[in-house]
């Protein structure tokens, strides 16, 4: 074992030296930290001996508030409970709700009892929610009775007590203030203590659970195709939090983050992760995006860090301009999820009145983020890049038969170290299509990088555009666009053309009074200053972009949205 080390420590120099001295597009990101051993449950116990009576999470909208003691406390409660309901460590168990305080507690309660967590979008319809229950082989579900339009109990009704079916085939636990004899209510396990020798039992297994099995199940955001479900293990999730948290400029004194993103996702679960590790308090605005929500939970809260999507913080901009909310307390803010223009990375840097604004890079096969920003780019680099690869990780862009291109060369980004997935849950075949034998994961996004390690998105691989022969990425022309006074949001896609294969579309979101676009005008702003072949054929004026709960746009929508129109 020690040999095999010293052989990959060698590994890894010659690596640093080839990246110096030849032209390839690779990059080795040395750690300065070791990387931690440890399992979730050891990173929860941590917190609380560390911040205990410090504010771990606030709901404005629930009127709630819990220390990092109480929440553990009402987290070893629940995992002994489920321990008592015949839960046993391994058994897979699913979250299925907005952001909640209730969210955060089974979360921790996960963790601390080895049940590994299968997050799942609230969204989801009845058939969805069967896909990912039966796909992921959830043994019991938490959830709510409702919230808004989003009528849980409702869907599991007409899911598992139809008359076709006798049983539900798993446990559901419901949060809600009526009893309903079909389900367990959550307040009712809560408010019945559990018995210490459970809960002394889970404090005696908890360290011994392994930092390599599954911890998360994450469902891939489903932008195209059925989703997959990522297994992401403890030690994945728990040196996630030490480099998101550094990424996201949190340190032990007293920050506090809005949170904007939803927990369910792989963006949003390591942000919680990561306010554990450096004792910050997560405040929840809403249990889904509002933008007024989000800006008045920054004033009230005195949030120092802000993290969403490109799409949430132009909707944010849109609203501060009218609102002139207080967000003096704002130090910083992260981005990510999807590309960010230049443009609002440079309105948000200034109405918020930002020291650092963040962007990162990520995906739920790598546990979130694995590029970020540290500060130590150029304005021009940290306008147009996802900054270097996290600690003790590698970063390769390769073509299209595996190749490894050269520095400034645009290919598929390749990854690999402590960020990556364990697979696909069961599902060895696209599992072997994602991750090769020596842990290279592909990433289906193309980027170029430079000879410092800094990475230059360009879009996802499927999103490329081919117009007559010619590779135009959708992010530049995006980019671009986004400049013009009158627009607030742009998305590219190929449309398709019967001459040219692929002809270019832009779907755009104006501010507020401003006057309709043509196709006329965009030609007239591109005129010497885009290429020919980039220029948009049509020009389509919306209130709003499909997207997923979690901020991305869904390109395929808007492709669907045009071939209706013919």
């Amino acid at each position: 074992m020690l040999l095999r080390n010293i052989l990959k420590h060698k590994v890894i120099l010659n690596f640093n030296y080839y990246r110096c001295c030849s032209k390839f597009a690779y990059t080795h990101q040395p750690g300065k930290e070791p990387l931690q051993y440890k399992n979730l449950g050891q990173h929860i116990e941590r917190a609380v001996e560390k911040y205990g009576p410090q504010i771990a999470i606030k709901s404005s909208y629930e009127e709630k508030h819990l220390s990092f003691e109480e929440s553990y406390k009402e987290a070893i409660n629940l995992a002994a409970k489920l321990r008592e309901m015949g839960l046993n460590q391994g058994d897979h168990l699913g979250i299925w709700a907005p952001n909640t305080i209730q969210w955060y507690i089974t979360f921790l309660a996960s963790a601390i009892g080895g049940f590994p967590l299968v997050c799942i979008n609230p969204a989801l319809q009845v058939p969805e929610l069967e896909y990912a229950l039966k796909k992921a082989k959830v043994k019991c579900l938490i959830t709510m009775d409702s919230y808004g339009k989003l009528d849980f109990q409702n869907k599991l009704k007409q899911l598992y007590l139809a008359e076709s079916t006798k049983q539900s085939p798993l446990s559901i636990i419901i949060k809600s203030d009526k009893n309903d004899e079909n389900f367990i209510n959550y307040d009712d396990i809560l408010e019945k203590k559990s018995d210490l020798r459970n809960i002394d039992a889970l404090k005696i297994e908890m360290p011994q659970i392994s930092p390599e099995i599954p911890c998360v199940i994450q469902f891939t955001s489903g932008t195209t195709g059925q989703p997959k479900a990522a297994l992401l293990s403890h030690y994945n999730m728990v040196n996630q939090a030490f480099y998101m948290g550094r990424a996201l400029r949190l340190h032990p004194e007293g920050k506090s983050l809005c949170l904007t993103v939803p927990m369910f996702h792989a963006f949003g679960l390591s942000i919680l992760a990561s306010c554990l590790y450096y004792g910050s308090t997560v405040c929840l605005p809403s249990p889904t995006f509002n933008a007024v929500s989000a800006l008045e939970s920054i004033e009230r809260d005195k949030c120092n860090v802000v993290v969403g999507t490109p799409t949430m913080f132009v909707d944010m901009l849109d609203n501060q301009s009218r609102l002139q909310k207080s967000v003096d307390s704002l130090e910083a803010a992260f981005v990510g999820g999807s590309a960010c223009s230049p443009e609002v990375a440079i309105q948000s840097k200034k109405v918020f009145q930002l020291r650092d604004m963040v962007i990162g890079y990520g995906l739920s096969e790598g546990t979130a983020a694995v590029f970020a920003q540290d500060g130590s780019e150029t304005l021009e680099s940290s306008l147009h890049s996802v900054g270097k690869i996290f600690g003790h990780g590698e970063a390769k862009i390769i073509d299209d038969k595996g190749n490894t291109l050269k520095f400034g060369e645009v290919g598929e980004l390749c990854i690999r170290g402590w960020f990556n997935m364990l697979g696909y849950f069961e599902d060895e075949e696209n599992t072997r299509k994602t991750k090769d034998v020596n842990g290279w994961l592909k990433t289906g996004d193309q980027f170029l990088l430079e000879s410092n390690g800094v990475a230059r998105y360009q879009g996802r691989k499927k999103d490329v555009i081919i117009r007559g022969g010619e590779n135009v990425f959708p992010k530049e022309v995006e980019d671009f666009i986004n400049q013009h006074d009158s627009v607030l949001e742009s998305h590219v896609i190929g449309v398709p053309d019967h001459r040219l294969g692929e002809e270019i579309c832009v779907y755009m979101r104006l501010k507020k009074g401003a006057k309709p676009l043509t196709v006329e005008d965009i030609k007239l702003f591109c005129n010497g200053k885009l290429a020919y072949f980039k220029v948009p054929k049509y020009v389509r004026i919306v209130d709003d972009f499909p997207k997923t709960t979690s901020g991305k746009i869904q390109k395929f929508k808007l492709q669907e949205l045009f071939k209706s129109e013919k």
